[in-house]
């Protein structure tokens, strides 16, 4: 296994490396394996419990790792609300956004077989594809420092053609494409920071290019088959898996069932399915470093700030499909538009994983993903930083 942490210099070192020394602790075996206390258990389902009832959303599954070993598994609310169906561990939920970590690892590992360079412009790879390719790096894509619009800030083009209409529309990667590249850019490549789901569709037209494969395969045969993920999926179709939960979304004041919508428009963005007990194995296997070689673990655990500034200090936002948040919390957030939210995040040794089956139906002030709400509100419950 590759040690990442020995490249890293200042306040970010500590944190890192004492992660993954408590991760490696976390999984020796033992005859009688630590247990979260009943007060503590008690405490957390009752916070959780508070929490979905404030964020108003059907259904949530958590599970948090103690650096021990120790796993609390909590469920709350309901994964059907047509059938009446009591949320149970192990359902599969849309992971959104945390699709962009695999797809990073997926780039990283073609830079580091060979046939990828992270300063390869956009345009060497696909040609007229976007406006200013030329200046726009892969790194920069991994990064967001592209300032590519965000094509999913285009809301109501999805929310007519999927939800109200009631029809599954299939999404090109050329049709989310053409929606970004109407916009104005927010600025020059790497004159800044924004988050736009535009880079990662981009990245996974590359991976094709590149392997001349197809995503779903590569990410397939790269991570879910390499790591054992028995119960993830990159879909080709709407269709859930079996064992999977209702997925819902509020749109004027109208609840949907939004199952079936179509995962093509989040794509190589954000369109896996997976649970969170897989969730905890990729994301250990990404902060202890065994998906990479030393090299691309340090470009990827390489953090910008808001100014697309690469930093070591507690202003990081972003490295290569990995957020980071001081005082060490290290993961990624998602939102799957139309049926749920999701929080992976690890801090010296702790694992987080928090998925929903809906976004809050009304506004709350302060909350942006209910699963990373929930995630805050346990990690203060547990008397930890953040």
């Amino acid at each position: 296994m590759s040690n990442i942490f020995w490249s890293f210099r200042g306040p970010l070192l500590a944190n890192f490396f004492l992660m993954i020394i408590l991760l490696i602790g976390a999984c020796s075996d033992g005859s009688n394996p630590p247990t979260f206390d009943s007060h503590t258990s008690q405490l957390l389902q009752n916070t959780l419990d508070t929490s979905l009832a404030t964020l108003g959303v059907p259904g949530a599954a958590v599970t948090i790792i103690r650096p021990d070993g120790a796993k609390w598994v909590g469920v709350s609310g309901l994964s059907s609300i047509e059938n009446n169906t009591p949320m149970v561990p192990g359902l599969k939920f849309r992971i959104g956004s945390l699709t962009k970590t695999m797809t990073a690892v997926v780039a990283l590992q073609l830079v580091q077989e060979g046939p990828l360079s992270l300063d390869a412009s956009v345009e060497s790879i696909l040609p007229g594809v976007v406006p200013n390719g030329a200046n726009i790096t892969v790194r920069q894509l991994l990064n967001m420092t592209s300032g590519l619009f965000n094509y999913t800030d285009d809301v109501p083009i999805f929310m007519t053609t999927e939800i109200t209409s009631g029809v599954l529309h299939n999404w090109a990667p050329s049709d989310l494409l053409a929606i970004a590249n109407a916009h104005p850019v927010y600025f020059a490549p790497g004159e800044g920071w924004h988050y736009s789901n535009t880079n990662y569709i981009l990245l996974g037209l590359i991976i094709e290019k590149v392997t001349g494969n197809t995503f779903t395969q590569e990410v397939t045969s790269r991570i879910i088959n390499h790591l054992g993920l028995n119960n993830t999926s990159i879909p080709t179709s709407s269709d859930m898996p079996p064992g999977s939960t209702q997925g819902y979304f509020w749109y004027a004041g109208t609840r949907y069932n939004s199952t079936k919508a179509d995962p093509s428009f989040g794509w190589s963005a954000g369109n896996a399915i997976s649970n969170n007990d897989d969730l905890a194995v990729f994301l250990t296997a990404v902060i202890n470093g065994s998906l990479l070689d030393q090299q691309r673990n340090t470009d990827m655990f390489t953090f910008v700030n808001d100014h697309g500034v690469v930093t070591q200090g507690d202003d990081a936002i972003y490295g290569l499909g990995l957020y980071y948040f001081s005082p060490g919390w290290l993961g990624h957030s998602g939102d799957f538009i139309f049926g749920g939210q999701a929080s992976l995040y690890g801090y010296n040794g702790w694992m987080f994983i928090v998925q929903t089956n809906a976004s809050p139906p009304n506004p709350i002030e302060g909350v942006h993903n209910g699963a990373d709400y929930i995630w805050s509100t346990l990690v203060t419950a547990l008397g930890l930083p953040i």
